[in-house]
């Protein structure tokens, strides 16, 4: 059995989960994100850890995170680049994907009245 191009592709979700205005909007909601009440905790291996130094993204999909998400994770753990996670990172906060998707239909209501 073959496997067609377009089932091995990952879904990326909306454009504006990639674009600069939309991440420095995130930003400001940094300390909500980070609530542990509305968060939760990524265990990772010591093995996965090592293996993926230096490459959260690769993490984050080898724990079937969805990569929309990739960037608020980054920052609510601290860091400004993917390529700043080191193995001692075992445990990693993960904000809620709800509150998130919530956060873009309000950016994207307001960017649109204000365009």
């Amino acid at each position: 059995m073959t496997l067609s191009v377009n089932s091995l592709m990952q879904n990326l979700g909306a454009a504006v989960y990639y674009e600069e205005p939309w991440h420095i909007a995130l930003e400001s909601h940094l300390l909500l994100l980070m609530q542990p009440s509305i968060s939760t905790a990524l265990v990772v291996t010591p093995h996965d850890a090592y293996k993926h130094e230096g490459d959260l993204h690769g993490l984050l999909q080898t724990y079937g995170q969805d990569p929309q998400y990739y960037f608020p994770i980054m920052r609510v753990n601290g860091m400004f680049s993917p390529f700043e996670y080191t193995a001692d990172m075992t445990l990693l906060q993960i904000p809620s994907t709800q509150l998130i998707d919530q956060l873009r239909r309000l950016y994207m209501t307001i960017s649109s009245k204000l365009a």
